[in-house]
C-alpha cells in the first residue's frame, strides 16, 4: 500500500512545454502524497511561465491507500536570457513551510535548493530569499530531501536539456 509516483521525464517535458525544447527551458513536476492538503505559491524570478497544469491546491491523498495517485501541479518555464528560475512555496495546515527552488543556468548544470522555515514573511520573493541562501542540489547528484512535521519533500533535478525537476511530498 503505497502512493504512485510518477517519474516520466518525457511525459513531463511533453505536457508543460509543448515542444519548446530550447536549451535551458525547464519542466517541474510536483506531486504530493500526503494526507495533508498544501498551497503552492510560486514566484519566477527568471524566465517566462510557458504553461501551468493541475491546481496549486496539492489535495490530500490516502498514502495507505492502495496505488493512490498523487495530487499534481506541473509548470513549464521558457528561457528568457541565460536560464529559468522558479521558487515554490508550500504552506498547510502544519507549522512548516517548505521552500523549493528550481533553476538552469548555462554555465552549470540544473540544480535545486531546499529549506524549510515556521517563520512568515512577506511574500513568496521573501520566502525565496531564504532558499536561496543555501546550498545548491546540483543535477546527477540524486534525490535531495528535507523533513519536518511528519513529511518528506525530496527533490531531483536533471542535467539533460530541456532541463527537468520533480518535487514530491512524501508522508513519514
Amino acid at each position: 500500500m503505497a502512493v504512485d509516483f510518477s517519474e516520466s521525464a518525457n511525459a513531463l517535458v511533453g505536457d508543460v512545454l509543448q515542444g519548446q525544447m530550447s536549451f535551458n527551458n525547464l519542466a517541474v513536476g510536483i506531486q504530493n502524497g500526503t494526507s495533508t492538503t498544501w498551497t503552492v505559491d510560486h514566484y519566477v524570478n527568471h524566465g517566462n511561465v510557458y504553461m501551468f497544469a493541475g491546481n496549486v491546491h496539492l489535495y490530500a491523498v490516502n498514502p495507505a491507500g492502495d496505488h493512490e495517485k498523487p495530487s499534481t501541479f506541473e509548470v513549464g518555464l521558457v528561457t528568457q536570457g541565460a536560464g529559468c528560475n522558479i521558487g515554490f512555496v508550500f504552506t498547510s495546515s502544519k507549522l512548516t513551510k517548505f521552500i523549493i527552488i528550481a533553476a538552469t543556468s548555462p554555465s552549470k548544470t540544473g540544480y535545486v535548493t531546499l529549506c524549510k522555515t515556521t517563520k512568515a514573511q512577506a511574500s513568496a520573493e521573501d520566502y525565496l530569499e531564504l532558499a536561496d541562501s543555501e546550498a545548491r542540489h546540483d543535477s546527477g547528484k540524486g534525490w535531495a530531501t528535507i523533513n519536518a512535521d511528519g513529511v518528506t519533500v525530496r527533490v531531483m533535478t536533471s542535467g539533460s536539456r530541456p532541463a527537468f525537476a520533480f518535487i514530491q511530498l512524501i508522508e513519514d
